[in-house]
């Protein structure tokens, strides 16, 4: 909603700006009816739980995703854990892993 700026130099919104000129006018709002209010809480409802599914997808591809890596990781150890026995080395020639010792 767009502000309005008053005369006083205040900035208000036009749902307050009409709610001033109703009262002023000594007009009442009008109740809602029964059904309009039924459905607009069936709607948050609707929309809530469109929301948690969206939820409930994305953090099962978050979930595949990690368990994909995490499989990765341990494939790669294990052939790591499988090649000749021979202590790894890095680039500078210093033995690293733990069959160095």
């Amino acid at each position: 909603m767009y502000p309005v700026l008053t005369g006083s130099g205040q900035c208000i919104s036009r749902s307050q700006l009409f709610r001033i000129q109703r009262d002023a006018l000594g007009r009442k709002p009008e109740p809602k009816p029964e059904a309009w209010l039924k459905e607009k809480a069936e709607e948050r409802q609707r929309r809530r739980i469109a929301d948690l599914e969206r939820l409930v997808a994305r953090q099962a591809l978050e979930l595949d995703f990690f368990r994909g890596a995490l499989l990765h990781i341990e494939e790669n150890h294990r052939k790591q854990g499988q090649n000749s026995g021979q202590p790894s080395t890095s680039k500078s020639g210093t033995l690293t892993g733990s069959k160095a010792n």
